[in-house]
């Protein structure tokens, strides 16, 4: 689902990726900063490999350090317990890269997500849950536990 959010897909084996000597939809792209949308196409990737679970209490939320574009910090991503190391590693890896090479590409616009979203298993996908507009977050509900 956040492949199609952010307009690329994963390439499945003999799809026609870079691996069968294809193009690789990550790299079809195009606007002011080119090279910032393969990155989060490349991170949506790998955060779809890193997003299986079987139940709630296989996800979690992970927040990347501070980078260039801003990307997983507002909000977070859902990942799996068992994804969530390989994720953090190959995903910051590809940002810091970028952000190394990159000093015109920044984020358009400051986040203005105020609300904690939680991580939950939904049809087979670890994905962030918000709590209502009018309702206040889960830490607020319980006291921060």
């Amino acid at each position: 689902m956040v492949g199609l959010l952010l307009g690329c897909a994963p390439v499945a084996p003999g799809a026609g990726g870079e691996a069968d000597g294809g193009v690789d939809a990550c790299e079809v792209d195009g606007g002011v900063c080119p090279a910032a949308a393969s990155v989060r196409c490349r991170v949506a990737r790998l955060l779809s490999d890193a997003a299986a679970c079987r139940g709630s209490d296989d996800c979690t939320t992970f927040r990347f350090p501070p980078n260039c574009l801003d990307e997983g910090r507002c909000p977070s991503v859902a990942v799996s317990f068992a994804g969530e190391a390989a994720f953090s590693i190959d995903a910051s890896r590809e940002l810091s890269a970028f952000c190394a090479s990159s000093s015109s590409c920044r984020p358009k616009a400051p986040c203005a997500e105020t609300r904690s979203p939680s991580a939950e298993c939904v049809a087979g996908r670890c994905v962030l849950v918000f709590p209502d507009a009018g309702a206040p977050d889960a830490g607020a509900r319980d006291g921060g536990r």
